[in-house]
């Protein structure tokens, strides 16, 4: 298939909006009865002076997402219809004064129907609203014009009720759902300190083993000095024994040779500095 191209002969134009100057009656839109599947939001929102819109006895099931760019409508008729659901974004059309929904598949309305302030007339006949919704009682027969005005006024207050129970729900889940997320971190936050406690702990212990270790070796080494230390000291003890010694044999030939006392005592006055010396030379050893 070719692809249409604008004016300039540029790249490829979107789908054409619908005409409708023919079913154009002033501020009004008959478009009843045309076995149409889909409303032609593009061309009911590119005629801003069109305010009332007839899309009665069609075979409509849904309506488009951006259904809420008509929120210049007045007045519109959705009667005769297969219609199960309305947008969320029907909630828009703040300028709506007059629906009719009589005869479709409804089982709710969107909680942004309460939007619609300045709705007075609605008919909901003929849908398959569940009671937990919205009661028959509320909707009424609409047999008259004031039955159908007190349907749009009660049905406003309900639907109000209801979107304002379901925000204080979406409001205690958010709240739980937040709670759960703190508990999540703080659970995750007590698990990391814990974690980090145990590290530390296991820190602590192999430190304490470094030290009992060193300790040990200090003490090891403490008792080898100690062992030296007894060993120097036996050795000078035997130094200083053979010091004596050696002057006792030098005093032995001596003492023969003097028979008498003061010749032993003046050889042992002469002889005792060397000894001395001896012993003090052993003691300043080192170690």
């Amino acid at each position: 298939m070719g692809k249409k191209k604008g004016k300039g002969g540029g790249g490829e134009a979107g789908p054409a909006v619908e005409n409708l100057k023919h079913h154009v009656d002033g501020n009004a839109v008959d478009l009843s009865h045309q076995n149409r599947d889909t409303a032609p939001v593009d061309a009911l929102a590119a005629n801003l002076l069109v305010t009332r819109v007839d899309l009665s006895g069609n075979t409509l099931v849904t309506l488009p997402q951006d259904f809420g760019r008509l929120d210049h409508l007045v007045r519109l008729n959705l009667s005769k219809n297969g219609l199960t659901e309305l947008p969320d974004s029907f909630g828009e059309l703040t300028s709506l004064r007059w629906l009719d929904l009589f005869s479709n598949e409804l089982t709710r309305l969107p909680y942004t129907f309460a939007n619609l302030k300045d709705l007075k007339w609605l008919d909901l006949k003929g849908n398959r609203i569940v009671d937990g919704f919205i009661s028959q009682d509320l909707i009424g027969p609409c047999s008259d014009d004031a039955e159908c005005k007190a349907c749009a006024k009660r049905v406003l207050v309900r639907v109000a009720e209801l979107w304002a129970k379901r925000q204080k729900n979406d409001e205690r889940l958010e709240r739980k759902k937040q709670r759960e997320l703190e508990e999540q971190q703080a659970a995750l936050k007590q698990k990391k300190a814990e974690e980090k406690a145990r590290r530390k702990a296991e820190w602590l212990k192999a430190q304490e083993a470094k030290m009992a270790e060193r300790s040990a070796q200090q003490a090891q080494a403490t008792d080898d000095t100690t062992k030296d230390s007894d060993s120097d000291t036996k050795g000078d003890e035997e130094t200083v024994s053979k010091g004596r010694q050696s002057v006792l044999q030098m005093l032995r030939p001596l003492d023969a040779q003097c028979h008498l006392t003061w010749c032993g005592a003046v050889v042992v006055v002469l002889l005792l500095p060397m000894v001395l010396l001896l012993i003090a030379g052993a003691h300043k050893q080192p170690l």
